[in-house]
């Protein structure tokens, strides 16, 4: 009987083939696509005098604030959420702009005003007013959401 064990019985069609797992094609070489989960995330695009708002934690690459939304958060709460908490700033109008997916996160990209001066939070080392000429690491995502605007 080999490594099954005496009472192990595999299971057969009618026609006495073995029945095989869902999926299973022997011989023809199946291959199992996943397709990625995306993840969502709040981007705030937030914009003075020409400039963007750009922000980058560890990592010395820039980005437009933002994050994950959590369970439960609208999209547009995300952003105003994670604006507040990396720079300290407070939405006074936000407009949905796009939606932009890459290989693994779906950005909810959001135009927002906000009132104030930057506070950069704990998570945040730097913070720039970025003029699209000025030579600055960014991330590919951020790069084809300001080609959208």
């Amino acid at each position: 009987m080999g490594h099954r064990g005496a009472g192990y019985q595999r299971r057969r069609r009618a026609d006495g083939l073995a029945l095989q797992p869902r999926g299973f094609q022997r011989g023809r070489g199946v291959t199992t696509v996943i397709e990625p989960q995306l993840r969502d995330r709040a981007t705030a695009v937030v914009i003075r005098d020409g400039k963007v708002l750009l922000v980058h934690g560890r990592n010395p690459t820039f980005a437009m604030p933002g994050g994950g939304i959590e369970p439960g958060e609208s999209a547009d709460c995300a952003a105003m959420r994670e604006l507040f908490e990396e720079t300290g700033l407070k939405a006074s109008q936000t407009k949905f702009l796009f939606i932009l997916e890459t290989a693994i996160h779906r950005h909810h990209v959001f135009l927002i005003e906000a009132d104030g001066e930057v506070d950069a939070g704990p998570e945040i080392n730097e913070f720039r007013w970025w003029d699209k000429k000025e030579n600055l690491p960014i991330y590919s995502h951020v790069e084809s959401i300001l080609e959208r605007l």
